[in-house]
């Protein structure tokens, strides 16, 4: 993560010595909240605040489909973009006209995007700018790529403790009953559950019978008011949960 921020660090610098734009700016994109994040660059007026901001992707709007298309895109007046959504008005607030919007990205994987703008008319680039500009922020996704298979490795590392743990404690457990408390204690406690019930398959009379359990902790709806957890049924029924049942039998995660 440090590297890639000195990655934008330095991008948003060397554009700033380099190329003539009033307006630099570098958002980043998280896919589960469908917003940009704002991770700095520069303003004409010397406001750092709307560099920091976090802003919503609407469908249609003029930043989504730099995101979702992983195309540029060209303005010739931002002021005038109704598909440009808050930032029309911080373009008028700034004096922004001509804005270019860069998808930073490596291979299929959009990270996110950058606006340069100026306070003049038309396409701000000249013959050439595209390109560089072009390289300079498939640096960026690529560094930011780097980052996130790092983030996903430490994850994995982070997931198989619990796991390797758990197969070690499991040889030196005698029963099946005791191994399936131990597998029941930290799926429950590994994934956080609300619930975790195991069933045993009863083929001969097909049945899913309840074998063991972790009902988890009360909620607490109000603070005069605790429930528990209602008790888990007995016995499912194969032929009640055909489809459910089918997909488990491929091997199927549900």
């Amino acid at each position: 993560e440090q590297v890639a921020r000195a990655a934008e660090v330095e991008i948003i610098a060397h554009i700033a010595a380099e190329f003539d734009y009033g307006l630099i700016w570098i958002g980043l994109y998280d896919r589960a909240t469908r917003r940009m994040f704002g991770q700095g660059g520069h303003t004409p007026t010397g406001d750092r605040q709307v560099l920091t901001q976090d802003f919503p992707l609407a469908p249609g709007e003029l930043l989504e489909q730099v995101i979702v298309q992983q195309r540029l895109a060209g303005v010739p007046n931002l002021q005038e973009e109704f598909r440009a959504g808050r930032w029309q008005k911080i373009a008028q607030r700034l004096k922004i006209q001509g804005t270019l919007l860069f998808p930073i990205r490596y291979k299929d994987t959009c990270f996110g995007a950058a606006i340069l703008g100026v306070e003049q008319w038309g396409i701000p680039a000249q013959p050439g700018d595209k390109a560089r500009l072009s390289m300079l922020f498939g640096e960026l996704g690529a560094a930011l790529s780097r980052t996130d298979v790092a983030q996903q490795q430490q994850q994995i590392k982070q997931i198989s403790a619990p796991l390797l743990t758990l197969l070690a404690e499991l040889s030196h457990l005698p029963s099946v009953e005791s191994r399936l408390t131990a597998i029941t204690r930290e799926t429950h406690q590994f994934i956080d559950a609300n619930r975790t019930y195991i069933y045993w398959l009863d083929r001969q009379n097909r049945l899913l019978k309840h074998r063991i359990g972790q009902p988890g902790s009360k909620r607490i709806t109000n603070a005069s008011a605790p429930r528990s957890s209602p008790d888990p049924p007995a016995q499912i029924a194969v032929q009640d949960v055909g489809p459910f049942y089918q997909s488990l039998t491929a091997n199927s995660l549900i």
